[in-house]
């Protein structure tokens, strides 16, 4: 989004305020009044309940998220139903709040392997918190998105894997304008017709994301 909305801003030469949070959280913020014009959301549940309630206008979806296994150390990863308790800590966002938490918890059960690692899961507020904690090495691994592993600043960091997509649901992921802010109106029509450009959407292919 960073990528994004930095491209945006040099085309339309404007200036656009990112507020990076889990999907839940921002959905709260938005159902209190936070005059936000443009929800880009990390999952399609959170769009829709919002359009339901008159939020905001039909949503849409942008991208398709995929879900990986980070970590600082040299694991195997990619045997995911061989972990047990003996691995040690291991970092998911809130279910309750963050769509990647949802998918990791699908991929654990998928595998009949959540009750035996439960003890050693540790949940984040945010994808963003899950990420700080593997990059401290506060766990050994953790639950995160393809597009964060992609990152420039981080394609060198640490070893992932993907998990099968198969072991969890699509991660949809709308966006879609509010009503909050009616005085970027205009600006968020811009910004919400961009997001789906060609410009915008190679962005997401490269950060590792399937487009619709």
């Amino acid at each position: 989004m960073q990528e994004i909305v930095a491209l945006f801003e040099r085309q339309e030469n404007t200036k656009c305020d990112l507020v990076v949070s889990s999907s839940g959280k921002l959905t709260a913020q938005i159902r209190q009044g936070a005059p936000y014009a443009i929800f880009v959301s990390a999952d399609s549940k959170y769009p829709g309940n919002l359009h339901q309630d008159g939020f905001g206008e039909v949503p849409k979806v942008y991208a398709y998220g995929k879900l990986v296994i980070w970590s600082s150390q040299k694991l195997e990863v990619d045997n995911l139903e061989n972990w047990t308790m003996e691995l040690g800590r291991i970092a998911i966002a809130n279910p309750r709040f963050a769509p990647y938490g949802v998918a990791a918890e699908q991929a654990l059960n998928s595998l009949n392997i959540y009750s035996e690692l439960e003890a050693n899961l540790v949940f984040g507020e945010s994808i963003s918190q899950v990420n700080n904690m593997i990059f401290t090495e506060a766990v050994v691994a953790g639950f995160t998105a393809l597009a964060v592993v992609r990152a420039p600043k981080l394609r060198t960091e640490g070893f992932w894997q993907e998990v099968d997509t198969s072991l969890y649901e699509p991660i949809s992921q709308s966006v879609i304008r509010l009503k909050n802010d009616p005085g970027s109106t205009e600006l968020a029509r811009q910004f919400y017709n961009f997001l789906f450009s060609v410009e915008a959407q190679q962005i997401l292919k490269d950060f590792g994301y399937s487009t619709p």
